[in-house]
């Protein structure tokens, strides 16, 4: 259920604030726009994450599953990954 909890704030707040819950596009876009407004440059990457292993086959296969969204912070002169959704280290 990601329907809006407070219509009445900007929608970025009421996933902070209210909803905290949702997939990746909501935490990763939160996570740029809050180290932007903190002066820290980022972007948003999407990739994917995970994978599964072809017992047949023996290949590893990345299926539309496994799509994700993530963030780099520019931190110490180089990007560096931040992974804000929750259970994403758990995979």
């Amino acid at each position: 259920d990601l329907t809006i909890d407070d219509a009445g704030v900007d929608p970025v707040v009421d996933f902070l604030f209210n909803r905290k819950r949702g997939h990746c596009e909501y935490f990763a876009s939160t996570l740029a726009l809050l180290l932007r407004a903190s002066g820290i440059p980022s972007r948003v990457v999407s990739g994917f994450k995970g994978g599964q292993l072809n017992a047949k086959t023996q290949k590893f296969e990345v299926r539309q599953l496994h799509a994700h969204l993530w963030v780099e912070a520019f931190l110490d002169n180089r990007w560096e990954p931040l992974d804000p959704t929750p259970g994403a280290r758990e995979e």
